[in-house]
């Protein structure tokens, strides 16, 4: 038996129409999600500003992401950490596509004619023979297995 089942630790949203949140609008705002209690940079990391505009978004490797995120100051906070795959998909609004999320909370996401890469890496990684990494595509909703060079 294990003491740390896979699987979410928290209370699941709702898969359609989640609008829970609450966003700081300071330079640096933090979602803070009301029903599962995790809080999220609310722009991807290198944008700032209340609308994201300011900066350029960080493009890099999983390895990488998780050095950053390791590294990162955002909104008066230093601990945060990469989401677990359950953790990221309760962001997702099934409701909605190209990007699956509430896009007034998170405007930072872009949609397909907007950006040509909108993945997010999570801390969730395994190996089937060849290593893999899970990450989030934004403009459906779907965590799955990826490579190459996403945002963090």
């Amino acid at each position: 038996m294990s003491c740390n089942p896979p699987g979410p630790h928290f209370k699941l949203p709702p898969d359609v129409g989640h609008d829970a949140f609450e966003r700081t609008t300071d330079n640096e705002p933090v979602v803070t999600d009301k029903i599962t209690k995790l809080m999220w940079t609310g722009c991807s990391v290198g944008l700032t500003g209340s609308d994201c505009k300011m900066g350029t978004a960080v493009l890099t490797t999983w390895e990488n992401s998780i050095y950053a995120c390791d590294e990162l100051a955002y909104g008066g906070y230093s601990d945060w950490h990469l989401p677990d795959r359950y953790e990221i998909q309760s962001i997702i609004d099934y409701g909605k596509e190209d990007p699956a999320i509430n896009k007034a909370t998170f405007p930072s996401m872009k949609s397909r004619t907007e950006s040509s890469c909108q993945a997010y890496y999570t801390i969730s990684s395994g190996s089937t023979g060849t290593p893999y990494v899970w990450s989030l595509s934004m403009e459906v909703g779907e965590v799955g297995i990826h490579s190459g060079n996403f945002s963090t």
